[in-house]
């Protein structure tokens, strides 16, 4: 398995399927983020972690991928985004306009600079029936603050680039949990939690 030379720079331990071929002997498909070449190389981090992840931890989790590492302490799921942008270029796939009352999505951003840059004419990326805490037609896997900047001007739909469940898995990896905010595994969800409301109630400490 890819274990990064240095973990506290590097919160990122492998790629699931490594992980499932090194820990339970799984006849797993190859390796698809190179991260078992040179040991971890630092620079497959960096590759990976530009566009950042999509954790699936706690009441966020998806038992298809975290079923794989209860038995590891510590370690959690998360989707490295860069690589599924690249994977759907490739695929020239092409963006939907999907109801925002279909989507589930995590509500609550941390910084207003982010939510004012966030650029809305720039797709999501969804899953479709995708396990989640509203259990909504799609699960936002990236995309959270042009979401929550579409709601704040009151539109009701964004552009999204659909994916099933299955895609996600070769880009599905392992990252140490304190990497994580605190909050990834409890974050509310826009079924419970509509994100019009949390911004109202935010507005004074964004």
């Amino acid at each position: 398995m890819a274990v990064v030379k240095s973990r506290k720079k590097c919160p990122v331990v492998s790629c699931l399927r490594c992980f499932r071929k090194e820990k339970f002997g799984k006849d797993v498909p190859p390796c698809r983020l190179q991260c078992d070449a040179d040991g971890g190389d630092p620079k497959w981090y960096q590759t990976i972690s530009r566009l950042g992840f999509h954790s699936m931890v706690g009441r966020w989790h998806i038992s298809d991928f975290s079923k794989h590492v209860v038995s590891s302490k510590g370690l959690v799921c998360a989707v490295a985004i860069a690589p599924l942008v690249e994977y759907i270029k490739r695929r020239k796939r092409e963006a939907k306009t999907i109801e925002l009352a279909d989507v589930c999505v995590k509500v609550g951003v941390r910084s207003k600079t982010r939510l004012e840059r966030a650029d809305t004419k720039y797709p999501c990326i969804v899953a479709i029936d995708c396990e989640n805490p509203a259990r909504k037609m799609y699960r936002m896997i990236d995309g959270k603050h042009r979401v929550h900047r579409a709601v704040s001007f009151n539109e009701k739909a964004v552009r999204c680039y659909v994916v099933e469940t299955r895609e996600l898995e070769p880009f599905v990896v392992l990252v140490h949990a304190p990497a994580l905010p605190s909050d990834a595994g409890t974050a509310p969800d826009s079924g419970d939690t509509p994100i019009n409301e949390w911004l109202r109630r935010h507005s004074r400490s964004l």
